[in-house]
């Protein structure tokens, strides 16, 4: 009887740590690509060093707004996460332009 609760336990452990994980790495993509969007770099570039850290499939959108640039990038939740609607990690990150960046 035991048994399936433990299962049933760590499975949802299991799921959670993915979820954490790939929060993490949205995060950590937006805040890279809009640091290097607010330096400038071409949009190719800014979506390249955000993929570089998002997880597999992530979409990277770009946006600028007069000074301020931002950048979300949005993931698909994996395992059993997937079953439930509202767990896909997203982040967005902002920052202001660099003094003489267009």
């Amino acid at each position: 009887m035991i048994m399936p609760v433990i299962v049933l336990v760590l499975g949802m452990a299991l799921t959670a740590m993915v979820l954490v994980v790939d929060l993490l790495q949205v995060t950590d993509a937006a805040r890279v690509g809009a640091r290097a969007a607010s330096r400038g770099e071409s949009r190719l570039e800014v979506e390249r060093q955000a993929r570089r850290l998002a997880p597999d499939g992530a979409d990277v959108h770009i946006q600028g707004r007069g000074r301020m640039v931002s950048v979300t990038v949005e993931s698909s939740a994996r395992g059993p996460a997937a079953w439930f609607p509202g767990l896909d990690p997203e982040s967005t990150a902002r920052a202001r332009k660099e003094p003489g960046v267009r």
